[in-house]
């Protein structure tokens, strides 16, 4: 053992300062005649303090304080023997907070968290030290004490908790709550610091026997992805397939049906004709846009294939995880994955249910969109009726300067979509390149 001067001078200040307090400490000091050292000899000597010692110590023999300095005492459970009393003074308060503190730092928790307190609160350090710890990382402290589940898991969802501070086995014990009562979509918990409590073999069963449960539910999960996989593929293949027999359609209608009709029109010069050159003219850019919708449905087919695969990947690593977890690591550890995977389970699902409605959201809108102008249309057209020359010849220029608008901006909508073709190809480019990307 090294230990300098300095060293020494501070042990021995300390020591003559407990002697001198007639404290427990002191008393068993100078029983051991070991009032000052020397030399790191002597200092090896000190004399360590037993179980025993601290049981008989009962009340109040552990302070190396005055009295007026103890702000608060803590207490072990008694039911080996005799309680052993604690005294804190502000400092010691202090150190146990900074130590808590660092424990959440540890696990990755910040001052953004929730913090859901379960242990106990009173004489047992527990409650308080995992509150103080909290208040002292600056997060906010959810102090529910133990028991009342139904109490417990309300507040948990109300309050959206991240982080749950409990016992082992009371940690399981939601956990089993939260899956009977089908509420893990409403719970926000990202991690767990549990402690104050001895593990079991049972215990331990429970949780392998949990985790195998979701290694069997990911790797069905995997199964039934292969099958999307191929769905999906197949999906895109066929709309290939359709937009380019539909763009190949269109060019032959414009260039065959479409000009003869136009042509037929302008050799007869009768109205009839013109009108029936117009409407085929219409319905090509009726089909036109439908190839759009096509185009942009089958790029979101090309997205979801690499979705399906990132979701695969995930739920696979987390099957090697699990059977890491279960083979090698502490049961601490065990415990936490068996929440981890439930609130994951829960992100996911809310993530399925967020792109639903998003998707449900864009179809209402464009739904309206086109009601709103087949309603105008078709509105216009029951209001027209027999009037007199003057009526006509007003409404002959109001529908020919409609045409022309009309004709304008479906020009108009043409170089948008040629526009937007252009960049879905590029889009499609880019997505296929990041794809082909070597992995390092």
């Amino acid at each position: 053992m090294k230990i300098n001067e300095t060293q020494l001078e501070q042990v021995n200040d300390r020591i003559q300062a407990l002697v001198r307090s007639n404290s427990f400490y002191g008393k068993k000091l100078e029983a051991a005649g070991m009032t000052e050292v020397h030399t790191p000899e002597e200092f090896a000597k000190l004399p360590f303090s037993e179980k025993k010692d601290l049981r008989d110590a009962y009340p109040l023999g552990l302070m190396a304080v005055p009295e007026e300095e103890i702000v608060r005492i803590h207490s072990s459970s008694g039911t080996t023997g005799t309680p052993v009393i604690i005294p804190y003074t502000a400092k010691d308060v202090d150190d146990w907070a900074i130590q808590f503190k660092r424990c959440y730092e540890t696990a990755g928790i910040t001052n953004k968290d929730r913090i859901q307190v379960t242990p106990g609160y009173g004489l047992w350090t527990a409650g308080i030290g995992f509150q103080n710890g909290a208040e002292k990382l600056g997060a906010m402290v959810i102090p529910m004490g133990p028991g009342n589940t139904e109490k417990q898991l309300q507040m948990m969802m109300d309050m959206e908790s991240t982080v749950l501070c409990s016992t082992s086995s009371y940690a399981l014990l939601l956990a089993e709550e939260i899956g009977k009562r089908g509420i893990k979509d409403k719970i926000r918990l990202k991690k767990g610091v549990i402690g104050s409590e001895r593990w079991s073999q049972k215990m331990r069963d429970r949780i392998s026997g949990e985790l195998e449960k979701h290694k069997v539910t990911l790797l069905k999960d995997v199964a039934v992805m292969d099958q999307m996989y191929e769905r999906n593929l197949q999906y895109f293949k066929e709309l290939t397939m359709y937009i380019l027999a539909g763009k190949q359609k269109l060019a032959e209608a414009r260039n065959t049906t479409l000009r003869q009709l136009r042509e037929k029109a302008e050799a007869s010069n009768l109205p009839e004709d013109a009108q029936a050159a117009n409407d085929f003219e219409n319905k090509c850019v009726r089909f036109e846009k439908k190839l759009h919708d096509l185009e942009l449905t089958r790029m979101i087919s090309l997205q979801t294939a690499p979705q399906i695969r990132m979701i695969q990947n995930n739920d696979t690593a987390l099957v090697e995880k699990i059977q890491t977890s279960v083979l090698n690591t502490i049961p601490l550890w065990k415990n936490q994955m068996v929440l981890t995977l439930g609130i994951e389970n829960s992100r996911r699902a809310m993530e399925a249910q967020r792109q639903v409605t998003d998707m449900t959201n864009a179809l209402l809108q464009k739904n309206a969109d086109m009601l709103h102008m087949a309603s105008v249309e078709t509105a216009k057209e029951s209001e027209r009726g027999i009037v007199d020359m003057e009526t006509l010849k007003h409404t002959n220029e109001q529908l020919i300067s409609t045409l022309d608008e009309v004709l304008q901006i479906q020009t108009d909508g043409a170089k948008k979509r040629q526009e937007a073709e252009v960049e879905l190809r590029r889009l499609e480019g880019e997505l296929k390149q990041k794809l082909l990307q070597p992995r390092s």
